[in-house]
Parts: C-alpha cells; structure tokens; sequence
C-alpha cells in the first residue's frame, strides 16, 4: 500500500492526532467530515498537482479553509466536536471579523491547517 492509499484510510481519531485535535465524539460527525474533508482536499489537489514543492502552501491554504462556507449550524457542531474552543485564535491577531463565528473560523482554519501540514509531511516523506 502506497502512502497515499494509507492516509485513505485514515479514520477520524487519527486525522485528529494529526491535526493535534481533540478526536470527534464518533466517528460519524461534524467533526468527523470536516477532518476527512481536509484530507480529501490535499489528496485531491496532489493528485491535480502532481507534486508537493511549490504547491504546498496552496494545498495547505485550500485544504484548511474548506470549512469556511459550511453553514453556521455545521461550523458550530465542528467546533464543538473537535474542541476547537481550546485553540488560542489570538496568537495570530484578532480574527476578522472579530465575531464568535469569526473565532470559530479562526479555529478550524488553525485545525485544518495542521492537519493539511502533516499529511503533506507524511506525503513527501513517503
């Protein structure tokens, strides 16, 4: 099995060690699909790309704001399931806007980022 067949596999616990998360409640959830969606998106734009290199800003960039047009309902849910409350948004300025939801943007941008970042590591790693 090649790497990127393994991370295919990965299940929602271990996409959020990745992401160094709090796992979803189950496997079955808001949280749960955001972390897949994460990692459906890098997977897709490397195979697009061809290559980590030079697209791998992009892809992380991409792969972590996946989120952010996800109805105001759903976004609650991820936040909450992947305890994304524990992340300190204010390390990086004041979010924009500088609104609860605006915070809970912040913070799964942050979760994604670090989980697009460490499949893209495992990636080039092989």
């Amino acid at each position: 099995m090649d790497i990127i067949e393994k991370i295919e596999h990965y299940d929602p616990p271990t996409l959020a060690r990745l992401a160094k998360c709090a796992e979803p409640d189950t496997r079955v959830s808001e949280g749960a699909d955001f972390l897949a969606l994460v990692r459906d998106t890098v997977l897709r734009l490397f195979k697009a790309y061809g290559e980590v290199g030079p697209y791998r800003e992009a892809i992380q960039d991409t792969a972590a704001d996946i989120g952010s047009d996800a109805e105001v309902g759903v976004k609650w849910r991820r936040f909450v399931d992947l305890s994304a409350y524990k992340e300190n948004v204010t390390e990086e300025g004041t979010p924009t806007p500088d609104t609860p939801e605006g915070h809970a943007d912040l913070a799964l941008f942050f979760i994604g980022f670090r989980l697009a970042s460490a499949l893209l590591t495992e990636i080039e790693e092989g």
